[in-house]
C-alpha cells in the first residue's frame, strides 16, 4: 500500500500525475485495500483472484487498454 501510495505522490509531486500505475499484490493486498489505492490514483491493481478469472491473457490485453487509454480507464466498464 505504501510503496504504491508514494510513488503516486513523488510521480504527482514532480508533474507526473499523468503515469499511470498498475501492479500486483500478490495476495499480500485485499480487495478493500486495492479498491483504496485505485480511489487515489492508483490506475489498477490485479489481486490473485483476477488472474484466476480473467487469465493470463486478458490480463495483459486490460494493461495494454489500460496503459494506452485515459488515466484510470477501466475498459471492462
Amino acid at each position: 500500500m505504501e510503496y504504491f501510495r508514494f510513488m503516486r505522490h513523488c510521480l504527482d509531486e514532480q508533474g507526473g500525475g499523468h503515469i499511470k500505475i498498475l501492479g500486483g499484490g500478490g495476495g499480500t493486498i485485499t480487495p478493500q485495500e486495492i479498491a483504496q489505492l485505485e480511489s487515489e490514483g492508483i490506475t489498477k491493481i490485479y489481486h490473485p483472484n483476477d488472474g484466476m478469472t480473467l487469465g493470463l491473457e486478458d490480463m495483459f490485453d486490460g494493461l495494454i487498454a489500460r496503459a494506452a487509454g485515459p488515466h484510470g480507464t477501466d475498459p471492462a466498464a
